[in-house]
């Protein structure tokens, strides 16, 4: 959860409460790392699956329809900046 909460840029204790939200809506479970005492893994449950579907479908959605009135060139184009965004950034050399 620690490292969920790194990725995201927020506090940990704001990773268990969402955690625990979803942990008491069964949409996903606590469990020991095996390789590591301190900490616990999260593992999706059965449940969860469909409302990700749900999810992923709306986004899709919601972004075909934002994007209808471009070009596809001016898609492409996009397209590629926000590869260049995504990219890690890499250290200025002497």
């Amino acid at each position: 959860m620690g490292d969920m909460a790194v990725k995201c840029g927020i506090a940990p204790r704001t990773v268990t409460q969402f955690v625990d939200a979803l942990e008491q809506a069964n949409l996903l479970i606590r469990m020991p790392d095996p390789d590591d005492r301190r900490a616990t893994l999260l593992k999706l449950t059965e449940s969860a699956l469909p409302l990700i579907a749900k999810a992923r479908t709306a986004m899709q959605a919601s972004a075909k329809k934002v994007l209808a009135p471009l070009p596809p060139e001016k898609l492409a184009q996009l397209f590629e900046i926000l590869l260049q965004l995504s990219a890690p950034v890499e250290a200025a050399s002497d």
